[in-house]
């Protein structure tokens, strides 16, 4: 369906464990086309799991993060 866009994104588990996946899906696909605006979002998510993490572990510990976005294309 050409209407769809589809992306994958790769999140490492330092992520995941702290972001509702609608949380990150939601506003990564909002700024698919626009790369900076798509890197300012990575940025935001980063900070949020960090922030979520800082939290819950009272700033002792914090997982790696890694946030992959890409945009794909069939045909």
């Amino acid at each position: 369906d050409a209407a769809k866009e589809y992306f994958l994104v790769v999140a490492s588990d330092g992520v995941m464990d702290k972001l509702q996946v609608d949380e990150l899906l939601t506003p990564l696909a909002q700024n698919l086309d626009d790369p900076e605006s798509l890197e300012s979002t990575c940025r935001k998510l980063m900070k949020q799991a960090t922030e979520n993490w800082h939290t819950e572990m009272n700033g002792m510990y914090r997982d790696d993060m890694t946030i992959v976005v890409t945009k794909l294309q069939f045909g």
